[in-house]
């Protein structure tokens, strides 16, 4: 019975052992990249390159470098938003027709407000996105309201770490540590919008060169 119980006990410290430095083993690292699925409060959901979801959480208080970056549809202009432009500022309107509006977020710390040197000068104006209808974007600075004609062709830039800027389909690449569920805390991000990627890319190019010589052929 001694030996029976000296060998239960060996087996529940060997269990105790192994739990202990389970528990001590540093978290695993994950590095992923892929297409965004979801973005909530502390959390980024997105399907890696795997077709696996991924989980990442943006824990509140600790360092997580996040970067938002790349070119917004112009549908993607938000009430809300912190938006600059710039060009020659008559009245309350810029003149004539503004082609690129560059996006942040009020998280961004940038603060509202007009640069302008003299009145000949052109003047930058960073303002919070109140309404955008029939390509005219409206802004509020403090209490004034301005307006700015945009171009056909108008690029809207994102340059920001705030990831709620980021639209669903946007490539992310992350890179974190595991945790016990399973998700990933954040340790840097970088997400890209209005990016194709490469293996589209190639087979769209791969695509269009076959389209071409069926019709090479048939000539």
């Amino acid at each position: 019975m001694r030996a029976i119980a000296a060998v239960g006990l060996t087996f529940v410290v060997a269990l105790l052992l192994v739990s202990a430095i389970a528990d001590a083993a540093p978290p695993k690292r994950v590095k992923a990249k892929g297409r965004i699925s979801t973005v909530t409060p502390g959390k980024i959901l997105f399907m890696d390159s795997e077709s696996k979801l991924q989980t990442f959480n943006i824990v509140s208080g600790r360092e997580v470098g996040i970067t938002v970056q790349g070119k917004l549809e112009l549908a993607h202009l938000k009430p809300g938003m912190l938006a600059r432009v710039e060009g020659s500022l008559k009245a309350t309107s810029l003149e004539g027709e503004v082609a690129k509006v560059t996006v942040f977020s009020v998280n961004d710390g940038y603060q509202q407000g007009i640069i302008q040197d003299s009145k000949d000068q052109p003047a930058v104006i960073t303002g919070t996105v109140k309404l955008l209808k029939d390509d005219v974007l409206t802004l509020t600075v403090g209490k004034k309201r301005l307006t700015a004609k945009l171009a056909k062709d108008a690029v809207v830039e994102v340059d920001s770490k705030d990831y709620s800027l980021a639209p669903t389909g946007a490539l992310i690449e992350a890179d974190g540590y595991e945790t016990k569920d399973g998700s990933v805390n954040a340790k840097k991000i970088v997400i890209t919008v209005g990016k194709v990627e490469k293996k589209a890319e190639k087979l769209q190019d791969s695509k269009t060169a076959k389209t071409a010589k069926k019709k090479e052929e048939k000539k």
